[in-house]
C-alpha cells in the first residue's frame, strides 16, 4: 500500500487496531499471519488496558460516534475475557 492509498489518521482506525489485537489474542479471530488462533490473557488484558486508558484521557473530547465505538469495543472484549479467564479457572 503506497502512502497516498493510507488513509487519514482517525481515532477510529486506533480503536480497531487495538480492538482486532485484543481480539487475536483472546482467538476470537485467527492470526492473520499465521491463520490459527490462540489464546493469551495477558496480552489480550495489555490491549484492553490500553483502549481504557485511552477512555481515560479522552473523556469528554469524543464525538458521540467515537464514544460509542470505544465503549462498545470495550464491552466485547471485557466479555470475551471474562469468559476466558472462566474457562482457565
Amino acid at each position: 500500500m503506497s502512502a497516498e492509498e493510507l488513509p487519514e489518521p482517525a481515532f477510529e482506525h486506533l480503536v480497531l487496531q487495538l480492538f482486532t489485537t485484543a481480539g487475536i489474542e483472546l482467538g476470537e479471530m485467527p492470526n492473520p499471519v499465521t491463520g490459527e488462533t490462540h489464546v493469551s490473557l495477558p496480552r489480550a488484558r495489555f490491549n484492553i488496558g490500553m483502549l481504557e486508558m485511552l477512555q481515560e484521557k479522552t473523556e469528554g473530547h469524543l464525538t458521540a460516534e467515537e464514544e460509542k465505538l470505544l465503549k462498545h469495543a470495550l464491552h466485547g472484549l471485557r466479555v470475551a475475557w471474562l469468559r476466558h479467564s472462566q474457562e482457565g479457572a
